[in-house]
């Protein structure tokens, strides 16, 4: 039934004009008619819906990755039937995160037929670039320089921490050390007088 609803208010979920917590309202008042047992608040309802969404995502990611057995989930069609479009769990394009590696310029130029006729020809079997241009393929980027900084500060920051807290900490045990060595001494004194 919270499916059902879902899909009936989800034009309403998407317009400007409606907020989400009063879409979520009307959707409880509607199962609360439907079933006097079905008393759910509005968050309760989003909450579930939010978890049906989120177990139905895993198991459509896990039946994507090649060599898995395919898993199911409770309601996995219905949900199926609503959001297998959509481009939050069907994406329209991936991009990747692997970076590709810059090619050398002598790797270019072998692996490409130089011919006259090329209109590449003079771009990739030209030998003489200029030094910038070769620079600018072995440069690290800003970001990789900037987290190699910020990695440095880090570290720094962290040894300078732990060397303080050891440094905290052998003077607890020499004052712990002192304190006994004075309990001690009281203790001696008070048995010599007795």
């Amino acid at each position: 039934m919270l499916i059902y609803l879902w899909k009936e208010h989800e034009s309403k979920f998407k317009s400007s004009k409606f907020r989400k917590d009063t879409v979520w309202k009307e959707i409880s008042e509607k199962l609360w008619k439907a079933n006097n047992n079905w008393r759910y608040s509005a968050t309760q309802c989003e909450n579930k819906w939010k978890d049906l969404r989120k177990t139905y995502v895993k198991v459509k990611d896990h039946n994507n990755t090649s060599g898995n057995s395919t898993k199911t989930c409770k309601f996995f069609d219905d949900i199926n039937d609503i959001l297998s479009d959509k481009p939050r769990i069907t994406p329209i394009s991936v991009a990747s995160n692997l970076r590709k590696r810059p090619l050398s310029i002598n790797s270019t130029v072998n692996s490409v037929n130089c011919s006259s006729d090329s209109e590449n020809y003079d771009l990739l079997c030209d030998t003489d670039l200029d030094v910038e241009e070769q620079t600018k393929i072995t440069k690290k980027p800003r970001r990789q320089k900037d987290f190699d900084e910020l990695k440095t500060v880090l570290q720094s920051t962290a040894k300078e921490r732990e060397e303080a807290r050891e440094r905290r900490h052998q003077e607890m045990l020499n004052q712990s050390e002192k304190a006994i060595n004075t309990m001690k001494d009281v203790m001696l004194k008070l048995i010599e007088k007795f």
